[in-house]
């Protein structure tokens, strides 16, 4: 399987140069990173300060499991994007013979930020389906701030079920606690690349720190709450055959070659089952 990228940029594909890396030491390195966890020294390998900007790359490599992976890092915020939800953005950037995407440290001295297993106490199985939702609407200052946070988790549920998300584990994603307001929120989404290319025969299945994700939990999130169905629904006009070309166009892509038509006629199959899984699934109730 070959790399994507290479066989996509144009002479008018903007590439960010990471080669002139501005000089950082590896305690500052983990000082911006600012998550605990045993992956982050594989992490801040990663990690590239330009003109005063923290970059994290991800080099784009050949992956026969995941054959078109920068291609969804890029699909999911747009996606993301289009829900109102806090995203990464990515330019394509290389690093010496590497082609990747760099995407711009979100974080700021505005806020906190937290992967879920700070914020329970408990770190076994849940007792209930929404035990962890229930947990971190305790941190909302008021209903209002709930009820958007609510909004905005129930849109990533659906985004991660359109794209059929196979790695929303506790180090892609965090919140974040506005430090004068304490309001709390979803951190700026990233990490949208390992997904799958149908639902398997055995049935849905996302999984998550929050909420498994299933045939059976998708009914009861609706059920309890009901605007997760609009959510849903809202996957239904978000082709990402079409976004894949909106995708081309803003990173001037090659449209005119294989890799375009293979990964155009992967998403196309992936829309029309996709669409018709949610749209099944939507009308049961």
């Amino acid at each position: 399987m070959t790399k994507i990228l290479s066989e996509l940029i144009t002479d008018k594909t903007k590439i960010l140069d990471l080669s002139n890396n501005d000089k950082a030491s590896k305690i500052e390195k983990h000082q911006v990173l600012d998550m605990k966890t045993y992956l982050e020294f594989r992490y801040i390998k990663n990690m590239y300060k330009i003109n005063g900007n923290w970059y994290y790359f991800k080099e784009d490599d050949s992956n026969c499991a995941y054959p078109f992976y920068m291609i969804d890092e890029l699909m999911g915020t747009y996606l993301a994007k289009n829900r109102n939800l806090k995203t990464i953005f990515y330019e394509i950037a290389k690093r010496k013979n590497s082609l990747g995407l760099a995407s711009i440290n979100f974080k700021d001295d505005k806020h906190t930020y937290h992967i879920i297993s700070k914020l329970l106490k408990d770190e076994s199985s849940p007792n209930s389906t929404f035990e962890r939702i229930d947990i971190l609407k305790k941190f909302c200052v008021d209903l209002k701030n709930e009820e958007e946070f609510i909004n905005d988790l129930l849109n990533l549920f659906a985004l991660d079920i359109h794209m059929l998300q196979k790695d929303r584990g506790e180090v892609n994603l965090q919140f974040q606690i506005d430090k004068v307001t304490n309001y709390f929120s979803l951190a700026p989404i990233y990490d949208y690349s390992n997904c799958s290319r149908a639902i398997d025969l055995s049935g849905l299945s996302i999984p998550s720190k929050i909420i498994r994700i299933n045939d059976i939990t998708v009914i009861t999130l609706i059920k309890n709450f009901p605007y997760f169905k609009e959510c849903l629904e809202f996957c239904l006009e978000q082709k990402m055959s079409n976004i894949f070309d909106q995708i081309c166009e803003d990173y001037k892509f090659n449209q005119d070659c294989q890799t375009y038509e293979r990964i155009k006629d992967y998403y196309e199959v992936k829309d029309k089952n996709q669409y018709e899984y949610i749209k099944t699934l939507t009308k049961k109730l």
